[in-house]
């Protein structure tokens, strides 16, 4: 899903929603993609390894996976292009960065018709979420886990939304720093309480799994990421990737080190 996430990441950021409805783009991106991908999820795996003594397969599981990614948002912003270009049947097109923080704001005056009701059709929206996996559950007592799920995943996408406003008028992204480093500690001190006290399926999948992988991006880090690496202040890049992976370490082993299949 990381994978796909990041390849679905550089299509969109190379198309017509990108360059003509910000928050269409918006939503596809930090939105659909930060969910579709998880951080806390990859950073868990790793502390796992290094809790149970083998340091080299850890360090593989946080490097490896961070290249092969970049790869996939390489490969979606080719892909991007191509389907751009023949669309329009354009030689040149303007190429926007994925996570590219100098986008000009529309004007107030060509601002869709939503935008100043933009919060109340959000909430609106998360409530029909949460009926309609409520109703799914009622109905038919199947998909409870993946219900759950759904219904708390726009709680972390909302947070997460929030949080990246911490990263305006900086030189790294603290805002996703943040909400990763937060999902990671989340997810890994609820999958310690579950283990320990055999809880519920229901309350692990919907915290973890909803919340949690919502919260957290794989797609937004990895996007960030190559926009500092290919930078001017070029280690810039590598030394926010090593934030990243090492808070995600910080933040996972603690809890992870706790549950005693550990």
């Amino acid at each position: 899903m990381n994978l796909l996430g990041c390849f679905l990441y550089g299509v969109w950021a190379r198309s017509y929603v990108a360059k003509n409805m910000p928050a269409l783009y918006t939503g596809l991106t930090v939105g659909f993609c930060g969910c579709l991908t998880t951080f806390s999820s990859w950073a868990v795996n790793a502390a796992e390894h290094f809790c149970r003594g083998n340091a080299a397969r850890g360090v593989a599981t946080l490097i490896f996976p961070l290249w092969i990614f970049l790869g996939g948002l390489e490969l979606g912003l080719f892909a991007g292009d191509a389907i751009e270009a023949e669309c329009t049947n354009a030689a040149s097109l303007e190429k926007l960065e994925p996570g590219d923080v100098k986008l000009k704001a529309p004007d107030e005056a060509r601002l869709p018709f939503y935008h100043n009701y933009k919060l109340a059709i959000g909430w609106v929206l998360f409530v029909l979420i949460l009926l309609t996996a409520l109703l799914v559950v009622g109905l038919s007592n199947v998909y409870v886990e993946e219900a759950a799920a759904v219904a708390m995943a726009p709680l972390g996408a909302w947070l997460r939304y929030h949080l990246s406003s911490f990263s305006k008028g900086k030189n790294y992204p603290y805002g996703t720093l943040c909400a990763n480093f937060a999902a990671t500690a989340i997810a890994a001190m609820s999958t310690g309480l579950w283990t320990k006290t055999k809880g519920s399926d229901i309350f692990w999948h919907a915290v973890v799994d909803g919340f949690c992988g919502a919260l957290s991006t794989a797609s937004t880090f990895t996007s960030e990421f190559r926009m500092l690496k290919e930078a001017p202040h070029a280690p810039r890049g590598y030394v926010y990737a090593s934030m990243m992976l090492l808070a995600g370490q910080v933040a996972a082993i603690p809890f992870v080190a706790s549950i005693p299949s550990m």
